[in-house]
């Protein structure tokens, strides 16, 4: 791995910190480890909106960073997350230097813009269903022990209204959404936990790749 994914300063978030605000001229790129951060805008109306997240291996603000401008987005924590911090000076001067960090940023760039546009398509479909397996996907993704076993215990890092919120529903056909995954035993429901039943046919059922 690239030098600038382990040199970088490592420092340890708590939930609800937040990292930078929308406008802000950033001078520090961070690079996730582990954990989540949702990304929020405000809108013209001065309403707040969630509009995304960014996990383990992604590297917030980037962009903005690269396009030297302000962060179109503000950046919050919402579970422990570990970050790596690099001051952005140090970050350009080693995109120009470090093939294999340029690389790095621009596939996940690239990524990412796949990733809101199928998003987008799902926003514009009637398929609310859909999108709350995607984002369950994503964050059973993310989960340390997603990668070894079908069946995956997750707290989302989230409340449930920002979770109806993302997906474009109302709190109350949230709730009838998770209930229908429960009857078609995709998932259940433990004191406050998320159980993903068989993690396969999740993805199967819908888009893993929307967030």
């Amino acid at each position: 791995m690239t030098s600038v994914l382990s040199d970088g300063e490592e420092t340890v978030y708590p939930s609800g910190v937040e990292l930078f605000a929308q406008g802000q001229i950033l001078e520090e790129v961070f690079f996730i480890v582990s954990g989540t951060v949702k990304l929020t805008q405000i809108d013209g109306q001065g309403r707040e909106s969630l509009v995304g997240f960014a996990t383990s291996l992604v590297w917030p603000g980037s962009a903005a960073v690269i396009a030297n401008q302000p962060a179109p987005t503000s950046a919050i924590t919402c579970s422990k997350t570990v970050l790596h911090r690099h001051p952005v000076e140090t970050f350009r001067k080693l995109l120009c230097e470090d093939k294999e960090l340029s690389t790095v940023i621009h596939e996940a760039h690239a990524e990412e813009l796949c990733r809101q546009s199928k998003w987008i398509g799902q926003l514009c479909s009637n398929d609310a269903s859909g999108r709350l397996r995607t984002v369950l996907w994503q964050f059973a993704l993310n989960a340390t022990q997603a990668k070894k076993r079908p069946t995956i215990r997750i707290q989302l890092p989230i409340r449930q209204w920002e979770l109806a919120e993302f997906i474009g529903v109302t709190p109350e056909h949230l709730s009838r959404l998770l209930k229908e995954l429960e009857r078609k035993h995709l998932i259940s429901r433990d004191k406050g936990w998320v159980v993903i039943l068989d993690l396969r046919r999740l993805a199967e059922s819908g888009d893993g790749r929307g967030l």
